[in-house]
């Protein structure tokens, strides 16, 4: 069942936001809870901020926010009612210090910009600073068949030195592949 037309999320009561799906009309929905796919904070339920096209605790975007600099001097947070949401897409604002790196769960561009033992790999549709694979853990890459579907949401690192991606086992065929020392 839809709820009430709609032309933008003021005309929708609390915990509701103006779904707009296509070739239909605008109609009032229920929020989207955390960790939920979105494209607007009004999307989100109350307490919560569109965060990477993913609903998101306050707390959880307040680092973000923290992180950029304002070489003004005015508050950064002060312009918008939900600064995050005006972030460009692909390209995470990160201005950080100079020597300063990345920590795990950090936005990334490229694997430089992460800290020492850690590499940046997609995380649904950005990239983040994750742990370089050490012996043991699982290194496989996704089948032949799967490529053609859509790309690899959830990359992993490589693993890390001295060590290889190979079959587990003595059988070649499996498509577990662990990190094993060479």
């Amino acid at each position: 069942m839809q709820g009430s037309p709609c032309m933008s999320d003021k005309d929708c009561n609390t915990r509701r936001f103006c779904l707009a799906p296509r070739e239909e009309q605008p109609f009032c929905a229920a929020c989207r809870g955390l960790r939920r796919r979105c494209q607007r904070s009004a999307m989100c339920c109350p307490g919560t901020l569109c965060v990477n096209d993913v609903c998101a605790t306050m707390e959880d975007a307040t680092p973000v926010l923290e992180r950029i600099d304002d070489p003004d001097g005015l508050d950064a947070t002060g312009t918008t009612e939900h600064p995050v949401k005006n972030k460009p897409k692909g390209k995470p604002n990160i201005k950080k210090s100079q020597g300063s790196k990345g920590q795990e769960g950090e936005s990334c561009l490229r694997t430089s910009d992460c800290g020492p033992a850690l590499c940046c790999a997609r995380h649904f549709w950005t990239k983040i600073c994750k742990p370089v694979l050490s012996e043991g853990q699982v290194c496989s890459r996704r089948g032949h068949k799967d490529t053609a579907q859509a790309p690899e949401i959830f990359q992993r690192c490589d693993c890390g030195p001295g060590l290889s991606c190979q079959s587990q086992g003595s059988r070649q065929h499996t498509r577990l592949r662990v990190c094993q020392k060479m």
